[in-house]
């Protein structure tokens, strides 16, 4: 039988434990305390400004407070703004800065990631994602000449097939028996920087999925901002903390150009648990549960 897979990390969290978690997708900003008189009104309701509740682009924040008053963590807080728009009323307002200046918010970014990792952790065990991965997650992003997982639920894959956009087959390559991931660079499978293609295990239709390998301009981009981050401060687990920040950074906010959740994914899986603080490991679990497209049940 064929195993069920959920379809993202963020509804494995929510199904197991129906608590709300912070770090997700479009999600900005984290109360640090509670705030009385005061309420997050979003497109799926109201709610009130208490500690740990999460705030997300474009909700409206009602309130009797002066704004800078408010105790929030904020991803970015250079690029987020509270817009009046009515008496004690605020819209957030976030801007992505340009592409070339993300590296620059790290600090903010990975301060708002591990406040998300706490709350997490209120709401689920270390366990909680140690389901097989679907890697590299439809409409990823591969990067040329760094190896990324292939893996999927369906048991029996003898081979997977890459195929370009147009459904012309590109190479097929052989899975070891019994395995259910394979690991390759995006040349060994006959892929080049810009195009697209589809990819799926053979003899699972409903698996695989699209991928584009990342172009020559946006992969030097992305290569010097992480040999920046390689050459900064922190331990070898620390720094692999950082990187995989700020691609989830990347994926969620420049996702025209990347998707690199499969890589974020693999950095978070890689930490050697016994070189970061407790904080930094339930940091690291969300940022591999957000990484991953979907998981096998």
């Amino acid at each position: 039988m064929k195993p069920h897979c959920f379809p993202s990390a963020a509804l494995l969290l929510f199904s197991l434990f129906a608590l709300p978690v912070a770090g997700l997708a479009g999600e900005i900003g984290v109360f640090l305390e509670d705030h009385p008189n005061c309420t997050i009104r979003s497109a799926t309701g109201s709610e009130p400004c208490r500690k740990d509740a999460v705030i997300s682009a474009g909700d409206i924040i009602r309130t009797k407070q002066a704004p800078a008053s408010l105790s929030i963590q904020w991803l970015a807080p250079a690029s987020t703004r509270l817009e009046p728009v009515g008496s004690g009323q605020y819209r957030v307002r976030f801007t992505p800065p340009e592409q070339k200046n993300a590296l620059a918010m790290l600090g903010d970014l990975l301060g708002f990631v591990r406040r998300a990792g706490r709350v997490s952790h209120s709401a689920v065990t270390r366990d909680a994602f140690q389901a097989q991965p679907m890697l590299p997650g439809d409409g990823a992003t591969l990067v040329p000449g760094q190896p990324v997982s292939f893996s999927w639920c369906t048991p029996g894959v003898g081979k997977i097939s890459v195929s370009t956009a147009a459904g012309v087959k590109v190479r097929e390559i052989a899975v070891p028996q019994g395995k259910h991931s394979l690991s390759a660079q995006p040349e060994e499978l006959g892929m080049v920087p810009g195009a697209s293609y589809r990819w799926i295990p053979v003899g699972a239709a409903a698996e695989g999925g699209r991928i584009t390998v990342l172009a020559e301009g946006p992969a030097t981009f992305l290569a010097g901002s992480l040999a920046q981050i390689d050459q900064g401060e922190g331990s070898a687990a620390q720094r692999g903390l950082k990187k995989a920040a700020y691609l989830q950074f990347l994926t969620e906010n420049y996702s025209g150009a990347y998707r690199l959740g499969w890589w974020q994914y693999s950095l978070a899986s890689e930490l050697p648990s016994g070189e970061l603080s407790a904080e930094d490991r339930d940091t690291a679990q969300l940022l591999k549960a957000r990484g991953a497209n979907r998981f096998c049940q």
